[in-house]
């Protein structure tokens, strides 16, 4: 069998390479200065600097922060970043994108981030492309977190005015969660003003639009908007976005109702699979970019067009590291590499890099799919046991129960020297779900030998089998370790 590892030199990054944005974890060891809630304050920036400042947030909170240039229109172009202490990208916002107290166009804002535990965040502000010097002032304000979707009263009611400019729209973000009902409603406080009314998804999709009504939900005339029934799929920000018709300005009451319904578990939707064939030579490297969220798994396979080619696959983010690596499993068979599973931690564009090992070369297939979103990023519960191969071609089996939603990685450790584990996920019905060999993945903490299967995603509450044997029928001792994220 023919094992790879990428070069250790593959995965170290030049310092010079790194873009301006900087790690948590290396800001954590510098003890940036703090960020007061409700206490703005006024910063110089030079171009091509990042200044980073902490908030400790002392319980689960609801931010907003904002940049503001205090320059002439076009000196500075703030952006902002906020960051949790594990390195991991909260939110990211160049240009506002909906309307916030002054606020000019070119000004950031990064309204109702939720901080979900006390601990010590960071926040980051620069200028695009590192252009610009001059005054900004940066602002936070905290307010406790919004209730959860069980205790939202059925009858909330939220009313507010907007003005809608003239061949222009009003924007307002409405924080809606999964297991409510939303309606909407554009009554117009100008006189002759007919309004249209948009939701945007938290994705910035329509969900829906109206221009006139003709009942009277919420009080509303003829010439003003609703839209109701609208079933929230998933806890986030949405926005109610009101423009006049033939360009048209005005005031405007945004009425906004929301009740309690029975939770309906909807699968959310998947990104389209991405598909590229193409060849390498020696010493090539072939490059598909990819989006990914924060939460997404994904999962990517090169399939060898030739027999000759033994390829291997590395996923790089968007500061130039490699975070996962994969290869064949059997260095004389056609068999594709592979990273399975890989849980996204911060969302932004990713590239998959696909080379041959050595001297090998020749055409090949690569597919990027996206197999679930929303996968959480906590430490999994975690059960340690310990196994023997006693007699040639034995299998050893263990049973462990799991729940629809749970997340399950399984590891094999072998405790004997040169003994080759291999590892299959069996159903309650008898069905293989999963099985591995050598798990051909970038973790140090497992042999080159070892086998695992990763966050495998459970569907039926009940008790699952893992089959363990050895792909040379040897004897041997190892360690089985069961990971499950809920």
């Amino acid at each position: 069998m023919l094992r790879w590892f990428f070069l250790i030199a593959s995965m170290l990054v030049s310092l010079a390479a790194l873009p301006e944005s900087r790690p948590a974890a290396q800001l954590a060891t510098q003890s940036p200065p703090p960020l007061q809630a409700e206490t703005p304050i006024v910063l110089t920036m030079m171009a091509g600097e990042t200044i980073v400042l902490s908030y400790r947030a002392q319980g689960s909170q609801l931010i907003t922060v904002s940049a503001k240039s205090l320059e002439a229109p076009g000196v500075l172009d703030p952006v902002l970043e906020v960051l949790d202490a594990n390195d991991r990208r909260l939110a990211i916002n160049d240009d506002r994108n909906l309307t916030y107290g002054d606020l000019a166009e070119t000004d950031a804002v990064i309204p109702d981030l939720l901080l979900p535990e006390a601990a010590v965040y960071f926040v980051q502000v620069r200028t695009f492309t590192g252009a610009g010097t001059g005054r900004l002032q940066l602002a936070l304000t905290a307010a406790p977190p919004p209730p959860s979707a069980q205790a939202q009263p059925a009858d909330a009611l939220t009313r507010v005015l907007v003005s809608v400019p003239e061949y222009g729209v009003a924007e307002y973000a409405v924080q809606a969660y999964t297991g409510q009902r939303l309606s909407l409603g554009a009554l117009a406080h100008t006189e002759g003003f007919d309004t249209i009314l948009e939701l945007l998804s938290p994705q910035q999709d329509i969900v829906a639009e109206n221009d006139d009504h003709p009942d009277s939900e919420l009080g509303l005339g003829e010439r003003d908007s609703f839209i109701g029934g609208i079933d929230i799929p998933e806890t986030g920000i949405y926005i109610a976005r009101v423009r006049g018709y033939g360009g048209a300005g005005g005031e405007v009451e945004l009425i906004i109702e929301r009740e309690q319904i029975e939770p309906v578990f909807t699968p959310p939707s998947l990104r389209d699979p991405i598909i590229a064939e193409d060849k390498v030579e020696i010493g090539d490297v072939f490059e598909q970019t990819f989006n990914a969220a924060a939460g997404d798994l994904v999962t990517l396979i090169v399939e060898p067009q030739t027999i000759e080619l033994d390829p291997r696959i590395a996923v790089v983010d968007f500061y130039d590291r490699v975070i996962e690596t994969g290869e064949r499993i059997e260095g004389n068979s056609n068999l594709p590499a592979r990273i399975e599973r890989l849980l996204i931690e911060t969302t932004g564009e990713y590239t998959a890099q696909v080379r041959s090992y050595l001297d090998t070369a020749g055409a090949f297939r690569l597919s990027i799919l996206h197999e679930a979103r929303s996968v959480p990023f906590h430490e999994p519960t975690a059960t340690t046991a310990s196994g023997e191969l006693i007699t040639p071609g034995q299998t050893y089996r263990q049973t462990f129960a799991a729940q629809a939603g749970d997340y399950v990685t399984v590891e094999v450790r072998s405790q004997t020297i040169g003994f080759d584990p291999r590892l299959r996920l069996i159903a309650p019905d008898g069905d293989v779900l999963a099985a591995n060999d050598d798990h051909g993945s970038s973790d140090p903490t497992l042999g080159l030998l070892d086998a695992r299967i990763h966050l495998y995603p459970i569907t039926v509450d009940s008790m699952y089998t893992l089959e363990i044997d050895a792909y040379d029928a040897t004897p041997g001792l190892f360690e089985v370790t069961i990971r499950s994220l809920r």
